[in-house]
């Protein structure tokens, strides 16, 4: 009897396998994206376009993701056409001021193409982003008649830019005005300030920092001196202030 049961067991446990493994047949793995010469090629059908005077911003539909919602600098572009691509970084929360939207979640597009096969050497070539494009974000604030006293021990915005290559990876204090702010932007909060000095047309300094203050404050700060920075999505940048903390602010 024990013989039986243990065979009756057995085979009840082979029918459930037996069920589990057909209903799984039935279901269709969702596709991923095509991988072309090493990189994952994404992208799809254009459902909207909002355009702008630097960007295109496409509300795509992408097998196996759903809808996305993508930025790049501003190309000619129709409903129903498709691109892809293969660089992307994202943003949540962004603010597209002359879209009037903010998006919940978009990617900011390197490399668009209206052809997949572009990704394998086959056809055409990637839409090129203009060497000297710059995010409104990027754009300096005018120059204001301001003259900041600088920090002891500290440089100038015009030290900053005349000596860059001394000053490369080094830890730099400067004070000057808050100009432009720009708040949550690749997960940081992006400041620009002005002392009074300048390098050539070069008066204008971006700091990133954790920290976000207002408009007009004089703030003395502290951080990392990066040169010909690079985040990729068009953020270049030739001198900038990374992870700056504020010392101090009147």
């Amino acid at each position: 009897k024990k013989i039986t049961g243990n065979i009756m067991k057995k085979a009840a446990l082979a029918l459930v396998a037996l069920a589990f493994l057909f209903a799984g047949c039935g279901k269709e793995e969702p596709k991923k994206p095509v991988e072309a010469g090493g990189k994952q090629v994404r992208g799809g059908k254009i459902l909207e376009l909002i355009q702008t005077t630097t960007y295109t911003y496409a509300r795509l539909e992408e097998e196996g993701t759903g809808e996305i919602w993508i930025a790049v600098p501003k190309i000619n572009a129709k409903e129903g056409e498709n691109i892809f691509f293969t660089q992307s970084m994202e943003m949540k929360n962004f603010e597209g001021k002359e879209a009037g939207k903010t998006f919940e979640t978009i990617l900011f597009v390197q490399d668009p193409a209206k052809d997949k096969a572009t990704f394998g050497g086959q056809a055409g070539g990637p839409a090129d982003i203009p060497k000297d494009f710059k995010h409104p974000e990027q754009e300096t604030a005018p120059k204001e008649d301001v003259k900041v006293e600088k920090a002891a021990g500290g440089v100038t915005v015009a030290d900053i830019f005349t000596k860059k290559n001394e000053l490369k990876d080094k830890t730099v204090k400067i004070r000057g005005k808050v100009t432009k702010v720009n708040e949550g932007i690749m997960n940081t909060n992006w400041i620009h300030i002005q002392d009074g000095t300048s390098a050539g047309q070069d008066f204008d300094l971006t700091l990133t920092s954790a920290e976000v203050p207002q408009v007009g404050q004089i703030i003395l700060v502290e951080g990392k001196l990066s040169v010909d920075k690079d985040f990729g999505a068009g953020y270049k940048y030739n001198v900038i202030v990374e992870e700056a903390k504020i010392l101090e602010k009147k």
